[in-house]
């Protein structure tokens, strides 16, 4: 599914922004530099405090890498036993944030976050998994598919739904790759947000969407890429879960803008989910800038109202 609405002015305001005062060249320049993919001070590795007047948080550990568990107030995750009975229809999101695999979470994360646990009753179980350049997706793969693992006796059947953004859904569907393959219990959904699927960059027609996009560089996200690799080849489908197969993966929704240097890529996936007979889900937002569904811009209210129903129904 295209939207077709008009760009909105706030949209176009940050955009501009972000062109003005070169954003991709400063990741470039921190990247050859050795500094990383975002400046430090942007993170925010834990949830903040502000944000949790009305949402319970805990924190656990999986392989020394927290884990943070959003819930109602009430203080009951979805998935924990204790819950059982009161609310079976409320989802388990297993979220998955972005950052290039180099960056944790950042305060929109949080805030996006708050309000699906606010507005769906759902529970958020939200690691902050290894990053390169001190981990490779091995180390990576093994903590979140632990932690899946750890989640299916505490949870109803298909009420877990696994979620990601950017690099985020990049490990979201690797990781839903890898139970497929050891025949584990399937989440109920997929959900990828500007997933990036394909860490060589190698899509010929991305140098057609780079002019448009005002966050992502080419050059840096393939630096990051070959950090996350660890030597392995850029086409190995734990790395680029675009070259896997899909046949028996559960249904898939896909949110992606036409400014996003990720976007097609993503339409690779449509295609090729419809070839194997997967249900996708997609949704192609004119116009719209990588991760658009956490500025503070209509066209993400709109986004988040789409997930916010997902979380409620189930499709």
């Amino acid at each position: 599914m295209q939207l077709r609405t008009q760009e909105s002015l706030t949209s176009r305001i940050i955009k501009k922004t972000l062109f003005l005062i070169n954003k991709k060249q400063d990741t470039v320049r921190r990247m050859e530099r050795g500094k990383g993919f975002v400046n430090p001070k942007q993170e925010q590795p834990e949830p903040p405090l502000k944000l949790l007047k009305n949402i319970h948080s805990e924190i656990t550990y999986i392989q020394n890498c927290p884990v943070y568990t959003l819930s109602a107030s009430s203080g009951t995750a979805a998935h924990d036993s204790k819950s059982r009975g009161k609310d079976r229809k409320a989802y388990t999101v297993l979220y998955f944030h972005g950052g290039a695999y180099m960056a944790s979470f950042n305060l929109f994360h949080w805030k996006m976050l708050n309000t699906l646990v606010a507005e769906t009753n759902c529970s958020v179980v939200a690691p902050d998994y290894p990053l390169a350049p001190s981990a490779t997706w091995k180390e990576g793969l093994a903590m979140v598919l632990e932690l899946y693992t750890s989640l299916l006796p505490q949870i109803f059947n298909k009420q877990l739904i696994i979620m990601g953004d950017s690099a985020g859904g990049g490990l979201a569907l690797a990781l839903t790759q890898m139970v497929s393959q050891q025949s584990l219990p399937l989440p109920k959904r997929l959900v990828l947000l500007s997933p990036w699927l394909d860490v060589s960059m190698t899509n010929p027609l991305i140098k057609f969407v780079e002019k448009n996009d005002p966050i992502l560089s080419v050059a840096a996200l393939q630096s990051a890429g070959l950090l996350w690799a660890g030597g392995t080849p850029l086409t190995d489908w734990h790395i680029s879960p675009l070259y896997c197969s899909f046949k028996g993966l559960p249904p898939i929704s896909l949110f992606t803008g036409t400014a996003d240097v990720l976007n097609p890529d993503a339409k690779r996936l449509k295609n090729n989910l419809l070839q194997e007979g997967i249900h996708i889900d997609y949704h192609e937002y004119p116009n719209m800038m990588h991760d658009w569904m956490f500025f503070p811009i209509p066209e993400a209210k709109r986004c988040r109202e789409s997930l916010v129903a997902l979380l409620k129904n189930g499709h």
